[in-house]
């Protein structure tokens, strides 16, 4: 007999993080580089997105916002309290997730192990898991639309950096469905634009 976790539907998860360097007349050298982290959450309950605005410190780089993104994914998915659901997860960072399943990739980490190591814990509590590379900016490339799924993160976390704040849209399954990440159309309505206000 399957088990709970064989039977249910998985959540989808796609993650983006990144860095900006603005003007900031405050600090001496004219401009500080800042972050953002976003998430994407296909679930039962319908569709969660979530973005972060990361504020200039030391630790703010490409990588340390990719693998920060990744732990976004998994606590959404712990929030939601859906663990015996599997958790589908892509990213575009082939660095973070090498970094992250040294078992399958061979990498070492030699930097950022105070970020990789409580992430791999972060990872670890969740009963299965799949982390999978999905390949960045694909728009242009193969013709899809802006509302393509990692489009759409890579807009929500720039759209965190640019209004330097953290954002969170939540539909219900009354207008979304399961089947909507199979359309090229998603995500409608409020979703449509991540640089609008939702709702």
């Amino acid at each position: 007999m399957p088990s709970n976790a064989d039977s249910a539907n998985p959540v989808i998860v796609f993650v983006d993080g990144g860095t900006k360097t603005i003007k900031d007349n405050s600090v001496k050298r004219g401009k500080v580089v800042v972050g953002g982290i976003a998430a994407i959450c296909f679930h039962d309950l319908g569709v969660t997105a979530v973005s972060h605005f990361v504020p200039e410190t030391k630790q703010v780089t490409n990588q340390r916002m990719e693998l920060l993104a990744i732990g976004l994914g998994v606590t959404i998915h712990n929030q939601l309290k859906q663990n015996n659901q599997a958790l589908k997860l892509w990213s575009d960072s082939a660095y973070a997730i090498g970094i992250l399943q040294p078992k399958k990739s061979n990498w070492i980490a030699k930097t950022n192990l105070d970020f990789v190591e409580p992430l791999r814990d972060k990872i670890s509590s969740v009963k299965n898991i799949t982390i999978t590379h999905v390949r960045s900016h694909v728009r242009d490339k193969f013709g899809l639309p802006d509302v393509f799924p990692h489009e759409f993160v890579d807009k929500l976390a720039a759209r965190s950096i640019k209004e330097k704040q953290s954002i969170v849209i939540q539909i219900g399954t009354t207008k979304v469905t399961r089947d909507c990440i199979g359309c090229q159309r998603f995500p409608c309505r409020e979703l449509t634009d991540p640089y609008k206000k939702p709702f």
